[in-house]
């Protein structure tokens, strides 16, 4: 996975073929099950419950990655929308080469809502969430993975000195 700001979000499909079946479409089509992907519907109204945490002046967006989503369990990329100085842009676009980390704080806020069962859940759509977690890539690899890193290169290190040191000796 490249460097990014992720979120993966586990739904319950049973509860998704449940509302399906037992809510007449009118009212599925009201409430934001509008589409054949469940993951697209979440989406759609993680978006809506999203832009109200986030202040007026910043624009963030959660886009569908279906090609690394399986049913169950689906990973959005965050996007923020602007000009990114740091690469000398002169116009405003959708970023998602390290400047949505801007977006982080907000996207973790989120998460917490559902941790904390303070989501919006009364909505159909989000009342399938299960779970909510934040992959957050922009600072390198994971910290599970930066630990398990660090202690090879300090053996590649002492192997190095070692085998300098026996040159000399």
């Amino acid at each position: 996975m490249y460097p990014g700001l992720y979120m993966s979000i586990g739904y319950s499909q049973k509860d998704v073929e449940l509302i399906r079946k037992a809510v007449p479409r009118e009212i599925l089509d009201k409430a934001g099950f509008s589409s054949s992907d469940a993951s697209t519907d979440i989406a759609s109204r993680m978006q809506i419950a999203f832009e109200r945490l986030l202040p007026k002046s910043l624009q963030c967006r959660i886009v569908t990655m279906n090609e690394l989503s399986e049913p169950g369990n689906a990973l959005y990329r965050i996007e923020w929308y602007g000009r990114n100085e740091m690469f000398n842009h002169t116009r405003t676009k959708w970023h998602s080469d390290g400047a949505e980390k801007i977006c982080s704080p907000y996207v973790r806020k989120l998460a917490d809502h559902f941790s904390l069962n303070e989501s919006p859940r009364f909505q159909l759509v989000l009342s399938t969430v299960k779970q909510v977690k934040v992959l957050d890539y922009l600072d390198g690899l994971p910290q599970s993975l930066a630990g398990g890193i660090k202690t090879g290169l300090v053996c590649y290190h002492q192997m190095f000195l070692i085998i300098m040191l026996s040159f000399f000796f």
